[in-house]
C-alpha cells in the first residue's frame, strides 16, 4: 500500500524503476514490465519473446521464471510451465526470497494438480501455507487457503473446503483494498458458490 502511494504522480518509467529489486538488472526489469503488459493483453507469444531476451541479459532473474511459467501455462505447455516454476523456486531459495518462494510452491502445486497428481499438489499447497503463516505473508496465506479449499471440493469434502474458503475470506477482507486480496476475495465467493452447488444448496450458492 505504501509503495502504491509513493508511485502516485510518478511517470511510468519511474514507477517501474521503483519496483526493481536490488539485485535485478535494470534493463531486464524494464523488459519484464513490458512483458507483463503483453501478458495482460493476451499476447502470450509476444511476452515469451521478451522473456527470451531477458534470459540473455539476466538469466538468474527469479521474476523472469515466474513470468515464463505463467506464459507457458496460458500457451498450454504445462511441462515447460512446471519447469519454469521449479527454476523460480530454486532462485528464490538461493536469494532467500521467502515470499516468492511460497508463491512458487503455490504455482508448482497448481500446475501439478492440473497434470493429475492431486496428492503431490496438496503437499506443495500445504508447504506454502505453513511457510506463509509463519512468515506473516497475508496474500500467500489467503491464496494457499483458496487453492487447498478447491482441492477439498474435488475430494468432495465440502465441510473442510468451506472452512478454508472462510479463512481466506477473513484474511482478504482485512487487507482490502489491495487488488490481490480483492481478486482472491472474489475467487473465494465463487468457490463457495460451487461448493454449495455441489451440496445441492442452490439458494445459498
Amino acid at each position: 500500500r505504501i509503495l502504491d502511494l509513493i508511485k502516485t504522480g510518478l511517470s511510468t518509467t519511474d514507477q517501474i524503476e521503483l519496483t526493481r529489486l536490488p539485485d535485478e538488472d535494470p534493463q531486464a526489469h524494464r523488459l519484464l514490465a513490458q512483458s507483463y503488459d503483453l501478458f495482460l493483453k493476451g499476447d502470450f507469444k509476444g511476452a515469451l519473446l521478451l522473456c527470451e531476451k531477458i534470459k540473455k541479459i539476466d538469466p538468474e532473474n527469479r521474476n523472469l521464471y515466474k513470468r515464463l511459467g505463467n506464459v507457458y501455462d496460458r500457451l498450454g505447455d504445462r511441462d515447460k510451465a512446471l519447469s519454469a516454476y521449479f527454476k523460480y523456486a530454486e532462485l528464490c531459495k538461493k536469494s532467500n526470497d521467502l515470499r516468492n518462494l511460497f508463491n512458487a510452491y503455490i504455482n508448482i502445486g497448481g500446475m501439478i494438480q492440473m497434470m493429475g497428481d492431486e496428492d503431490l499438489a496438496y503437499k506443495y499447497f500445504q508447504t506454502a501455507l505453513q511457510g506463509a503463516l509463519v512468515s506473516g505473508f497475508s496474500y500467500e496465506t489467503a491464496k494457499a487457503y483458496t487453492l487447498m479449499g478447491s482441492w477439498y471440493v474435488k475430494k468432495k469434502d465440502f465441510v473442510k473446503a468451506k472452512e478454508l474458503f472462510f479463512k481466506s475470506i477473513e484474511i482478504n477482507k482485512e487487507n482490502l483494498p489491495d487488488e490481490n486480496h480483492l481478486y482472491y476475495l472474489a475467487a473465494n465467493y465463487n468457490e463457495l458458490g460451487v461448493t454449495f452447488e455441489n451440496e445441492q444448496n442452490y439458494s445459498e450458492a
